[in-house]
């Protein structure tokens, strides 16, 4: 009998237990990006994840807007990025499970991890329905929040409802950024009002407090059938989730039309030629009748160029639009597509296979740059490129410009000063090999130079290289005389050879110590009317690659000659240790200046400053020259300037 009471008591127990708490739904919340090589490989883990565990998850995925370029972050960065300095993300993919578990890596992702939140009891119930609007352009939300207790009030910690609109799936026909993945799902395309929700207080026990919205549904959704809703209720400070709910996608109710849309641009056909054709061809995807649409494209975010069709294009059937030739600037030219308009402005029911990426087509300046192009990358924008270039890149990360406080922002270890060439200014070029796919390549061409009274030129750079392991990333400079027609490589180094620090698995941002100068002897081009210089990078998907001060110069030698001598000017010995005798042959009296500069352009001494000397043979002695290096002895009369070059060795 005793024994009987006591199960009885236990029974009676947990029937009151469960009376007062509810199931709880258990929300994951990814950090990922489409141009995160760790992302692409992680992934696939958490979607078995939550494949096994469907019942008892829901899903939100934020697209960052790093490493690289992702369209679902540029269609709404500010609500990502609010979300990530909420839980303070500083890399990605990052997981987090109910608010206050980091599950890491989405490849470090357990189904043990799932059934220890589902065991946790949550202290509220959640209903969440939606509808769109017939035209599709609204989206209505019930939400209700149910205290389950029948004896005592909750009270939330300053706690907020956050709703958020998903694409439950996203399918690209290509990969939209630079990790080869072309499937995303749970993907927040919006979040109502905001991201910070609506507050909730106190709700009575066992009551039920209902909130409704209706709000717009963003212009960049992609299907519309594949709209779902996520709620969930968390704490401000503390993070935590006291549930979760969602919405699935609905079924659409009418008729609607259903465009495909693929561009075919004619861009140019060597970087010296100005000219593309715009095309494009739609396609009636759907299952009625397409009668009229409009086909538009701008160059550089200009006024749109726009084509109007009208007709009976059937279930299908394609319609080809093509635009006259259209002329292009030199530079890099962003070409964008719109479709509008489609059956008198009903909507697309799929924008996904009629929004296009933008395509970019980079041709060199008509004119030159100038004799020599000095890049010390310094009035360069963060995450930009350096000026008189154009870059082949399908990610920012593949070459940008960055400082110190950028590496800082993603989290990169041991960051502790500039990251110029040598720790001696701000800024330098990152190759992100790091993310950049092994096969995968990316290059820098600058504009054309006219070396066409130059003498003695020369390509001089800085580069900082490590490899993760043994990997042979490889950097080639080449060069053309002919706009890119044919090349010439003049330097090729990979891997071991091209380090400057030994393999290391930890993100690689150079220190002092970490760079090497490089002088590329180019005297077999002087005279070159128009030469263009290319530095390519090819991934092996090793460590990081810096460059800077990358510069493209020689000897001026136009308009000397009348008051110096060419061919008379002598260095001895060269390479010099402790001495350097520098002889020179003035054909008349002027004022002349003599300077040394490093391989950077900058001056290291003068021994002349705008003196006046007498005609005939000049001589002048460098004592205890710097470092080992090559150096430049500038002569520079009213006339001109003459350099030559000078090794020093200690």
């Amino acid at each position: 009998m005793k024994k009987s009471l006591l199960m009885f008591l236990a029974v009676s127990a947990s029937i009151l237990l469960n009376a007062q708490t509810a199931q709880r739904l258990v929300l994951i919340e990814s950090f990922t990006q489409a141009s995160c090589g760790p992302c692409a490989v992680g992934n696939p883990n958490l979607t078995n994840v939550i494949n096994n565990n469907i019942d008892k998850v829901a899903v939100l995925k934020y697209q960052t807007s790093w490493p690289g370029y992702d369209p679902m972050n540029e269609q709404n960065p500010d609500q990502v990025q609010d979300r990530v300095d909420y839980y303070g993300v500083n890399g990605v993919p990052d997981v987090w499970i109910d608010g206050t578990f980091n599950a890491g890596n989405s490849a470090s992702v357990t189904n043990a991890q799932v059934t220890n939140a589902y065991a946790v009891p949550a202290p509220l119930s959640m209903t969440l329905t939606h509808s769109l609007s017939a035209d599709l352009s609204q989206i209505t939300i019930n939400c209700d929040v149910t205290n389950p207790s029948t004896t005592t009030a909750w009270t939330g910690s300053n706690a907020f409802l956050r709703v958020a609109l998903i694409e439950k799936s996203i399918d690209f026909d290509a990969a939209p950024g630079s990790n080869g993945e072309t499937k995303f799902a749970y993907v927040m395309r919006q979040m109502y009002p905001n991201t910070q929700g609506t507050s909730i207080s106190t709700i009575a026990a066992g009551a039920t407090v209902n909130y409704t919205w209706t709000v717009d549904v963003p212009s960049y959704i992609y299907e519309y059938s594949k709209i779902g809703v996520v709620a969930f209720v968390q704490a401000e400070a503390a993070k935590t989730i006291y549930q979760a709910a969602i919405s699935q996608p609905q079924p659409l109710v009418g008729d609607f039309p259903d465009a495909g849309f693929a561009v075919s641009t004619q861009g140019p056909s060597s970087l010296c030629e100005y000219s593309l054709t715009p095309s494009a061809t739609v396609t009636n995807d759907g299952d009625i009748d397409l009668t009229s649409f409009d086909v538009s494209y701008t160059l550089n975010g200009g006024a749109p160029v726009t084509q109007s069709w009208t007709g009976t294009l059937a279930p299908g059937a394609t319609e080809s639009i093509d635009f006259p030739v259209a002329t292009i600037p030199g530079g890099t030219t962003v070409i964008e597509y719109a479709m509008s308009n489609i059956n008198g402005g009903l909507q697309d029911i799929n924008n996904h296979n009629n929004i296009t990426f933008p395509e970019a087509f980079s041709v060199l300046p008509l004119d030159p740059a100038g004799k020599q192009l000095l890049n010390s990358m310094e009035t360069s924008v963060i995450e930009g490129t350096p000026p008189f270039s154009i870059v082949e890149r399908a990610a920012i990360t593949d070459l940008m410009v960055a400082n110190q406080d950028w590496f800082t922002s993603i989290g990169a270890p041991g960051v502790t000063g500039p990251v110029g060439g040598f720790a001696a200014s701000e800024k330098s070029i990152l190759v992100g090999l790091w993310w950049l796919p092994a096969g995968e390549s990316t290059s820098i061409t600058f504009h054309k130079v006219d070396w066409s009274e130059n003498i003695n030129d020369s390509i001089t750079f800085d580069v900082a290289y490590r490899q993760y392991g043994a990997e042979n990333d490889q950097l080639i400079v080449s060069v053309s005389d002919d706009c890119g027609a044919t090349w010439t490589d003049v330097y090729d180094k990979a891997g071991a050879a091209l380090k400057t620090a030994n393999a290391s698995t930890t993100f690689f941002v150079p220190t002092a110590a970490q760079w090497r100068k490089e002088a590329i002897d180019m005297s077999n081009f002087d005279g070159t009317e128009e030469l263009v210089v290319r530095f390519t990078v090819n991934s092996d998907f090793g460590n990081n690659l810096f460059l800077d001060n990358i510069n493209i110069f020689g000897t001026v030698v136009s308009g000397v000659e009348d008051a110096i001598v060419d061919g008379k000017v002598t260095i001895f010995p060269n390479p010099a240790s402790s001495q350097a005798n520098i002889g020179f042959t003035m054909a008349k009296a002027g004022e002349v200046s003599v300077t040394i500069h490093d391989v950077t352009g900058k001056l290291v001494t003068s021994l002349l400053d705008s003196q006046l000397v007498g005609a005939g043979e000049q001589n002048l002695v460098w004592d205890n020259p710097a470092s080992t290096g090559m150096y430049f002895v500038k002569i520079r009369t009213a006339e001109g300037e003459i350099t030559r070059k000078l090794n020093v060795v200690k």
